[in-house]
């Protein structure tokens, strides 16, 4: 479960923690991904022109959803 709004306290965290519940309660593993929580910079530095390297963060939440 991926949680793309940056503040866990939201009405949309609320919804993504009773969806896990949910999931997990009916025999589910839940893997859960905090967008808000993850350490990258944003900004492409070369623009397109140039694959920059992914942080570490955003490593393990690529694996995760793969």
């Amino acid at each position: 479960m991926i949680l793309g709004h940056p503040q866990k306290q939201s009405f949309c965290g609320t919804l993504a923690q009773a969806y896990a519940k949910g999931a997990e309660e009916a025999g589910n593993e839940v893997q859960q991904i905090y967008l808000g929580e993850l350490e990258f910079d944003p900004v492409l530095w070369s623009g397109y022109h140039k694959i920059q390297a992914l942080e570490s963060d955003l490593v393990k939440a690529q694996q995760a959803i793969k």
